[in-house]
């Protein structure tokens, strides 16, 4: 919706300031769906982890913790770091953020390689 798009903007924003060291992306395809944001890592040795985002809004604050856990599924179960994967990023970092106007919650889980 138009609120969760603010979000996004406002988040991205925050983000970009990392394009030195990651790729900002924003609604690209991967897996079964398209993510709404990743940091990528550009030295995958130097910035070994990457993190994957989800935005959920809800209509009320009770609902924000339903709307984090809806949002950690959707990133495991439509394979949203199927790039991260790809490129071999050892420490994938899934992050779900609910938010029902001013109030925000966010949830993560973090996804490891074990090194070879």
């Amino acid at each position: 919706g138009k609120n969760e798009n603010l979000y996004h903007m406002f988040v991205l924003g925050m983000m970009i300031q990392l394009r030195d060291t990651h790729e900002v992306i924003s609604n690209r395809e991967s897996g079964k769906g398209r993510y709404d944001m990743a940091l990528i890592p550009r030295n995958v040795p130097t910035h070994p982890r990457g993190f994957v985002f989800e935005f959920k809004e809800v209509e009320e604050e009770a609902q924000l913790a339903r709307g984090v856990a809806h949002a950690l599924k959707q990133i495991t179960n439509k394979a949203y770091d199927t790039e991260l994967t790809r490129r071999n990023v050892p420490h994938i970092v899934h992050v779900g953020i609910a938010f029902a106007g001013k109030q925000t919650s966010v949830g993560i889980e973090h996804r490891k390689k074990d090194r070879v």
